[in-house]
């Protein structure tokens, strides 16, 4: 790659699409390498690349940018791009604030986005492969996965981004976004997981924000940014998305 942007993850829309969410919000081009799971990466590992891998440790998502400087792991790669597009606070402090959220989406990915995905899927793949035929199975596939407690998670987790949202309109006096006075990287990573959460079976988006006004109206905001709305309906949602691929 020279000259440009590049980003390499797998086709789903899942940890690595916040990484795509910010190139969209940020109206920065890119190209957007899709590989097949789980062999696509194989190309790119260092088994086969040696040391011109662009991947640290061998993982996804992995971007590379336009001088050529490689970065991996999704709150690194979050960080890189949005300092380097315009979407990072400026201070160290808000920075600092910035990174410790988008590490608190990733346990929101894995605590509760992971975990209601795969029944999620499961559930879809009875519907689609077997004609409806097992669809009775999907109460046993949920109890198995304990969806009922992993929703409850979501509660608690949403509870507290309310908290930070109200925390930065009273030192910062910006309402809307969690850092500063503008939309950063942890808000496009914070997006993407609560949202794609919210968007699982199961989830009644306005039930379960009734409680959040801020995390509803920061999901509103964010899904009216035009690059954003653009991308996502064009995509679909990320259950649709991944049973494309069987």
């Amino acid at each position: 790659m020279a000259g440009g942007w590049r980003l390499l993850y797998f086709s789903a829309p899942t940890r690595g699409e916040q990484v795509r969410l910010l190139f969209h919000a940020a109206s920065t081009p890119f190209e957007d390498v899709r590989l097949d799971f789980p062999k696509g990466i194989t190309p790119f590992k260092h088994s086969v690349l040696g040391q011109g891998s662009p991947l640290m440790f061998d993982q996804l998502p992995a971007v590379t940018s336009p001088d050529g400087t490689h970065v991996a792991q999704v709150a690194a790669c979050m960080q890189f791009v949005g300092r380097s597009v315009g979407f990072a606070p400026e201070s160290p402090a808000q920075d600092a604030r910035a990174m410790a959220l988008t590490l608190y989406s990733e346990e929101i990915r894995d605590s509760v986005f992971y975990k209601l995905l795969i029944p999620a899927v499961i559930c879809g793949l009875l519907r689609k492969k077997f004609l409806g035929i097992f669809c009775f199975l999907s109460p046993l596939v949920n109890l198995y996965f304990r969806t009922s407690k992993v929703r409850a998670s979501l509660n608690r987790r949403v509870r507290l981004l309310e908290a930070n949202l109200d925390h930065n309109f009273r030192t910062v006096g910006s309402e809307g976004f969690f850092c500063g006075a503008k939309m950063s990287y942890a808000d496009v990573a914070l997006f993407d997981s609560v949202r794609e959460s919210l968007d699982l079976p199961g989830f009644d988006p306005d039930k379960e924000l009734a409680e959040f006004p801020l995390v509803r109206a920061f999901l509103q905001r964010m899904e009216a940014v035009p690059e954003l709305s653009a991308y996502l309906s064009k995509r679909g949602p990320v259950v649709e998305a991944i049973m494309a691929g069987f």
